[in-house]
């Protein structure tokens, strides 16, 4: 690393200097964020599974109780 900055200009120093002092922060802000919308977006998935499930549940259940028996009236007699 100090032989890189040996022949260079000052502004070239400079300029390397700030983008490496720009790129990590960066990137970790960014790892961050990802994580933490990641997090959330699973969370919020999970909890709109569940509503589902328990609005299909609710409608599903009046018709436990029908009787579904064929009854034939055809019956001649």
């Amino acid at each position: 690393m100090k032989r890189f900055f040996i022949n260079k200009s000052i502004r070239a120093k400079l300029i390397s200097m700030s983008i490496l002092l720009t790129i990590v922060p960066l990137a970790a802000l960014g790892m961050i964020s990802f994580q933490t919308a990641e997090t959330s977006l699973n969370d919020l998935g999970k909890t709109n599974l569940r509503n589902s499930v328990e609005f299909t549940l609710e409608l599903i259940q009046p018709y436990e109780t029908i009787d579904f028996r064929v009854v034939n009236y055809s019956r001649r007699g």
